[in-house]
């Protein structure tokens, strides 16, 4: 039941994108943020909000650059969701570092 509507609202996005930005353009704002929220989290349910989160901050972001810099909006929101999944490849891990144990981080020395 469920995989089914999820089906159904993947297609509807992807058609909709295809229609507002076009067949290159309408596969980044699906992918972006459930990429850079994979980058975060292993858990589904959190996966699933971050990447709603992310779709909604990288959706604003790139229609500001587009009002503001006078930018066609398809690719600055792509852009925008780029620089996102950019930050979170490089911020997740030394978030991850920083928060396990001392015997686990890779540069301490050997455990006594």
């Amino acid at each position: 039941m469920f995989r089914g509507v999820f089906l159904l609202l993947v297609v509807l996005c992807l058609v909709a994108g295809f229609q507002a930005f076009g067949t290159l353009l309408a596969v980044g704002p699906v992918l972006l943020p459930a990429i850079a929220a994979r980058c975060w989290t292993r858990a589904l349910h959190g996966q699933v909000l971050l990447a709603a989160l992310f779709g909604v901050l990288a959706g604003a972001a790139g229609l500001l650059a587009s009002f503001h810099l006078d930018l066609p909006s398809g690719p600055a929101v792509v852009l925008a969701g780029g620089a996102l999944y950019s930050v979170s490849l490089i911020a997740a891990p030394l978030a991850r570092a920083s928060r396990a144990p001392a015997w686990q981080r890779a540069d301490q020395g050997a455990v006594p």
